[in-house]
């Protein structure tokens, strides 16, 4: 299993990776240009996929034909969600929640007590606007039902 420091790092090269797309995409003429309510959007790969930069790019997130899509956050929080719903949310402090298509939520990492009502008060990944001329809808993230393990930090 990958520890918490190495969930931050992923976490954090992932955004970098994300932002010299974007970089790239800026200057190629190929690259259908738009904008959205999420920011300034990118359909690259020949309608592959959809690359949208937040506002002074604080977040960079990639919509997958199939309406997968993977949030990636310059603080070191990723969001990636499924086709079916499942999603995994990287926190910056290397805390992972994964919730499955069935609900069943796992914790890793956990800092300090559990709250009893963790389950209710864990919040869903915002899913992001449509990119116009991109034919996916990015997919909506399944709400926690049941929690099934908290594994904590020691």
């Amino acid at each position: 299993m990958v520890g918490a420091d190495e969930m931050k790092y992923n976490a954090r090269k992932l955004y970098e990776t994300y932002y010299q797309e974007i970089t790239d995409a800026e200057k190629d003429p190929a690259v259908v240009k738009g904008e959205n309510a999420d920011g300034k959007t990118y359909i690259v790969d020949k309608g592959e996929a959809a690359f949208v930069g937040g506002k002074n790019n604080e977040y960079i997130i990639l919509i997958m034909n199939d309406g997968s899509w993977t949030r990636a956050r310059a603080d070191g929080e990723v969001d990636l969600m499924d086709t079916d719903g499942s999603w995994v949310t990287v926190k910056p402090d290397g805390e992972r929640i994964s919730v499955k298509a069935n609900g069943t939520t796992n914790i890793t990492y956990h800092q300090g007590d559990v709250p009893d009502d963790i389950i209710t008060s864990l919040q869903t990944p915002k899913v992001p606007a449509r990119v116009e001329g991109f034919a996916s809808i990015p997919q909506k993230p399944v709400k926690p039902k049941k929690l099934g393990t908290i594994v904590g930090t020691k």
